[in-house]
């Protein structure tokens, strides 16, 4: 019994915290830092965009409504184009 309470613990993170990613187009920025549409909480999670041509365009983090984290950015062919590391903005 012992041995399942790690996996019942780590599947109730997941059900609390989901990882879903949110199109950066969608987000609004107000006083310098992003929010989630009708939220008044900074948005703090990952990030996406995608070209016309279905090809992801960037991907990225954002903690309390600043990018924080490894961001890389795709050309429209879908090359790697550049990666960038974040911290508070």
């Amino acid at each position: 019994m012992k041995r399942y309470i790690p996996v019942l613990a780590l599947l109730l993170a997941s059900f609390l915290y989901p990882q879903s990613k949110m199109d950066i187009n969608n987000l609004v920025e107000y006083g310098g830092l992003l929010y989630a549409p009708n939220d008044n909480k900074s948005y703090t999670g990952s990030v996406f965009s995608i070209y016309e041509n279905g090809i992801e365009e960037l991907n990225g983090k954002f903690r309390n409504g600043l990018k924080n984290g490894k961001w890389t950015w795709w050309n429209e062919t879908g090359y790697k184009d550049s990666s960038v590391i974040y911290k508070n903005g």
